[in-house]
């Protein structure tokens, strides 16, 4: 056991000769280390260490390991410990293997003079470098040691000028120098900084400002010219580091005495040239400038050093100091005079072409620019893009910069200077929205007159920018000017408009009113392209600027009927683009919601058209336009001096010259997608159609008399022609032929000029009528009647004459339904027409089955002797005459068999005369329940039908004329209805309230009533606004410090009785 563990001891004393082991491990040691199998990867990356016998691995690992604590020895400051493990065989160039940071690296680093002499006795090498190619020197100059670095210039004064480097390709480090894989390497890697590649040793303690050091390195010879990695020399990055991170005394002491020693010792800045060939630099004025080092500054503007030069950012030292806000720098910078080249140091310009003054200028630093200013600045100098400084100070709109400015001499020559953008100063000031420095610069005499490229004015930029108290000030300047330039358009390819149109389209409506009143031309149109010829008002409403609509309204109700390039009037505009604030208010302004417009596929679509597929839940906002135009006055309802106002405007729009029915007929037009019909039962519509019947009945008694002669002539015509042929007589003097032929036509003639005009208006909906078929069948059958042969062979004349009395008369009961007492019965009865047909059609194959079935068990006989006489005769027999008698009691010998034949009729008569015919009435009276809530729309839309008939009629200026000149005037003083009602609700007894239905009067009056309670402040919107007021005079009342208990309470008072009130009006 002793000697398994004997070899710890060999190497921790001086081995005895006679000790067989020691010598044994002598002769083992003295073998050559060679290679005797293939590399492979260690931690160390020696490939001895992994081969030779048992006894050189242990020793090599103790050395490594030993190597290790060597460092961390010297690390932690242990120099008893440093030299024991020197002495026990530690190698004092002792190494980290990833860094290759060695021992005199952290010596030198943490200043450890007298652990660096032990390393430096024991043959430590100071000329390697770690892996970022530092040496001891460049470490101990970071740090700052004098004594350790005075120490390695005494041993290495060529590692002075070494300059620190990237290492692609390092060396192998000896194996005698390495540390063991179990050493916190990372730990002695972040301890040591980051050191810029290129760097002298005189370069790190210039950054540092460690004067102490500079002076040593100076009288060993550093070079002052080196230049690092970007270019830069030991001057050059003086207090570099200092920007982050300073100590007292760095910049008031160290810096600027370190500057000095650099350019004692010979230190050369660069021509201004020189810089700019190396780009962006660090330069010891801009660190100057940075640090606010005063005395750093006059050195080395002392020292001719140049101004114009940009640092990293692209700045000069005047930029930096104006973007540091520094005054006294800045001073300096402009009043020391020296040789610098070129002289003109007051202007040099940075990365962005700016001048000092113009950067102070953009940064509003008002004591900057009037330093620059002073020191003679030229204020005529333009930056890359064609900006002075009196454009700066105007985008800015810094007031006291453009007084400044303008208080110089040569202010006079920039006030007409344009940018790149063609805009003078003036424009600039525009586009700040300041009114002051507008002001100022007018006072100093800009040119109004001056337009950009594009003919823009002055006007324009204050339109396009909504800005109405400078477009006010400009207005104001010169009337002359303002009469030439307001209507002005400008040449943009995507404008051409004026500053009218620029300022609807922003939705300024201020700006609207002052052009307004300055003479601005409210029906100036633009160009064609983008905005198709269109007037402020089509823009507005493009956008749904209505506070802008109401202006031009306000100014100009005609503008509503003003067109655009496509014919579209601003109302279509407004729909099509879902305006719908702009819609309210032009529809209350009397645009026509029936006008017509192209689409942009070329068809014919009313304004309307546009709103309901256009504006989303279209029924309810046109509900809300209708109601808005029933309002009631202050007084309650039972007052006598209480009054509804019913305003018909919206729905007639175009006074007395045009007809009134085309809004509610384009209405209809639109079709029943979104439920447009329930429309016609608001009191609005419902109300003008009532009093719009009352106006034309007369027509309607007219044509109800014309069409009644019409029918009696044809009926009078085929008796006349029939009855009395057939029975061989004379037919007496009424039915003559000849004459009622005459009274026939004659009264054809109005008939058929009355239904074009309805087929003309109706279009497709015409067509879809059944009533018109009807109509127009018995116009045609009649006609034949009077135009074909009677002769007694002439069958299909016969025919001809039977349907056509059927159709006249069937049509005159189709117009009696017109009257709205009447309406009611016939819609019912169509109704139940069109159940009984579908109930017929849906078990029609039972009908038939019976039909063959009575055929075939009478064997052909009467009344069941064919397909059709027996189809006819069961029909008749669902009508519960069934002739029992005479079809078994009499005919017993024709029935195939009588029990058979009998149960065939038991079954008809229970399934069809029973079962059938009451399914029929069931469903007939069920569906007449259900019409009566739906009746009411659909009398009403066949009422707006026949009405938008008659006021066709009626408006047809072509048949006017050839009216006598008395029924004429009479027809036009009656065919129109007041486009306002008024309703008195507590009077009764007025003969207009008694125009009106009691349901429809009720319905108005409850809107009116609805209305009001809606325009009516919520309480709690009163109470919040309230509690807004009181705070706000609380807090003026606490700036000024006035009492306020006498003011307080008695807005509480008001507030209270406001309280009140409103609960009593509730």
């Amino acid at each position: 056991m002793e000697k398994k563990y004997k070899y710890l001891e060999i190497p921790t004393k001086n081995p005895d000769e006679d000790d067989k082991e020691t010598a044994s491990f002598k002769l083992a040691t003295s073998l050559p280390l060679s290679r005797s199998y293939p590399a492979s990867p260690s931690p160390a990356e020696s490939l001895e260490m992994m081969g030779g016998p048992p006894l050189r691995r242990r020793l090599e690992r103790r050395r490594m390991r030993l190597n290790m604590e060597l460092i961390e020895a010297i690390v932690h400051n242990q120099l008893d410990e440093v030299k024991r493990l020197l002495e026990n065989g530690a190698n004092a160039n002792s190494t980290c293997k990833q860094s290759r940071i060695s021992c005199c690296h952290i010596a030198s680093f943490l200043g450890y003079t007298e652990i660096l002499g032990v390393l430096l006795d024991n043959k430590a090498q100071l000329g390697a470098k770690d892996a970022m190619g530092r040496t001891p020197l460049h470490l101990t100059a970071w740090e700052g040691n004098p004594d350790c670095l005075k120490l390695l210039l005494s041993h290495a004064p060529h590692l002075v000028n070494v300059k620190t480097e990237e290492i692609f390709v390092k060396e192998k480090i000896p194996i005698e120098w390495l540390d063991s894989w179990e050493h916190d390497h990372q730990s002695v890697t972040n301890m040591l900084p980051k050191i810029e590649y290129g760097s002298t040793p005189l370069h790190v303690a210039c950054k540092r400002t460690e004067l102490i050091c500079v002076q040593h390195l100076l009288d060993a010879g550093a070079d002052l010219e080196i230049t690092d990695s970007r270019g830069l020399r030991p001057l050059d990055v003086v207090g570099e580091n200092l920007i982050e991170y300073r100590e007292e005394g760095d910049v008031e002491f160290r810096f600027p005495e370190v500057i000095k020693a650099l350019i004692k010792a010979g230190a050369q800045h660069y021509l201004s040239s020189e810089y700019d060939h190396h780009g962006y630099r660090v330069t010891p004025l801009h660190t100057a400038v940075e640090l606010e080092s005063e005395e750093a500054i006059s050195v080395l503007l002392e020292a001719n050093f140049p101004r114009g030069v940009w640092n990293a950012n692209g700045e000069t030292p005047m930029h930096v100091c104006i973007l540091k806000k520094i005054s006294t720098p800045l001073k300096l910078l402009l009043n020391i005079v020296n040789n610098e080249i070129p002289q003109n140091y007051l202007d040099p310009e940075n990365y962005k072409g700016m001048t000092p003054l113009q950067t102070a200028v953009r940064e509003n630093w008002v004591p900057g620019v009037s330093i620059i200013l002073e020191a003679g600045a030229d204020v005529t100098l333009t930056s890359r893009d064609g900006y002075t400084a009196l454009h700066l100070a105007a985008v800015d709109g810094n007031v006291k910069i453009v007084q400044e400015i303008l208080s110089i001499p040569d202010a006079q020559g920039i006030i007409e200077v344009q940018n790149q953008l063609g805009e003078t100063p003036l424009f600039c000031a525009i586009s700040s929205r300041n009114s002051e420095c507008v002001t100022e610069l007018l006072n100093f005499g800009c040119n109004l007159k001056y337009r950009m490229p594009g003919n823009i004015t002055v006007f324009h930029r204050a339109a396009e920018y909504g800005l109405n108290e400078i477009l006010t000030i400009l207005l104001q300047k010169d009337s002359n000017i303002t009469t030439r330039l307001i209507n002005v358009k400008d040449e943009l390819k995507m404008s051409g408009m004026t500053p009218m149109h620029m300022a609807a389209q922003v939705g300024n409506a201020e700006c609207v009113e002052t052009l307004i009143q300055s003479g601005a031309d409210a029906t100036a149109r633009t160009t064609n392209e983008p905005h198709y010829n269109s007037t402020a008002l089509h823009l507005a409403a493009t956008l749904n600027h209505f506070d802008v609509v109401e202006v031009l309204l306000k100014h100009d109700v005609d503008l509503i009927n003003l067109q655009d390039l496509h014919e579209w009037m601003p109302l279509h505009v407004a729909c099509y683009h879902c305006s719908r604030e702009c819609i309210r208010l032009l529809v209350n302004a009397g645009s026509d919601l029936s006008a017509v417009a192209l689409d942009q596929e070329r068809r014919r679509r009313t304004a309307i058209d546009f709103l309901v597929y256009n504006v989303p839940r279209p029924v309810e906002f046109l509900e809300s336009i209708f109601d808005s135009a029933i309002n009631i006055n202050e007084y309650t309802i039972n007052e006598q001096n209480c009054l509804v106002t019913v305003d018909y405007q919206v729905l007639a729009p175009r006074g007395r010259g045009m007809e009134q029915m085309h809004v509610i007929n384009s209405l209809m037009n639109t079709g029943n997608q979104f439920g447009q019909k329930r429309l016609l039962i608001h009191p609005l519509i419902e109300s003008f159609l009532c009093l719009k019947w009352r106006t034309l009945s007369p027509i309607f008694m007219v044509t109800l008399a014309i069409y009644a002669v019409f029918v009696v002539a044809t009926t009078q015509l085929i008796t006349g022609i029939y009855y009395y042929q057939d029975n061989g007589e004379q037919p007496p003097i009424v039915l003559d032929v000849e004459i009622n032929t005459y009274i026939m036509l004659v009264s054809l003639f109005p008939i058929v000029i009355q239904e074009l005009l309805h087929a003309n208006q109706r279009s497709w909906g015409y067509i879809q009528e059944l009533e018109s078929w009807v109509k127009w069948g018995s116009l045609i059958f009649s006609t034949m009647v009077v135009f074909l042969d009677h002769g007694p062979t002439r069958e299909l004349t016969r025919h001809i004459a039977a349907v056509a009395v059927l159709l006249v008369w069937t049509e005159l009961m189709f117009l009696l339904s017109r009257f709205p007492e009447w309406g009611y019965y016939v819609l019912m009865f169509s109704k139940v027409a069109i159940n009984i047909i579908k109930v017929l059609l849906t078990f029609g194959f039972l009908v038939i089955g019976f039909t063959f079935s009575f055929l075939v068990q009478f064997r052909n006989e009467p009344p069941f002797g064919s397909p059709w006489q027996s189809f006819v005769k069961t029909m008749v027999m669902m009508t519960s005459e069934f002739d029992y008698s005479d079809l078994f009691t009499d005919r017993e010998d024709y029935i195939v068999t009588l029990t058979l034949g009998r149960l065939v009729f038991v079954a008809f008569l229970v399934l069809a005369a029973i079962v059938l015919m009451n399914l029929m009435i069931g469903l007939a009276v069920n569906d007449i329940n259900d019409l009566e809530i739906r009746g009411k729309t659909e009398r009403l839309f066949k009422q707006v039908n026949f009405l938008c008939s008659l006021d066709s009629l009626v408006y047809n200026e072509f048949m006017l004329k050839y009216l006598p000149i008395h029924l004429r005037q009479r027809m036009e003083r009656g065919r129109f209805v007041d486009t306002k009602m008024f309703i008195y609700p507590g009077r009764p007894l007025r003969t207009l309230f008694k125009m009106l239905p009691t349901s429809i009067k009720e319905e108005i009056i409850q809107k009116a009533i609805a209305g009001k309670r809606n325009e009516e402040p919520k309480l709690a919107d009163v109470l919040s606004q309230l509690n807004e007021i009181r705070s706000l005079i609380n807090s003026k009342f606490k700036s000024s410090g006035i009492a306020k208990e006498t003011f307080v309470s008695s807005v509480s008072l008001h507030k209270e009785k406001y309280n009140a009130n409103s609960e009593e009006h509730e």
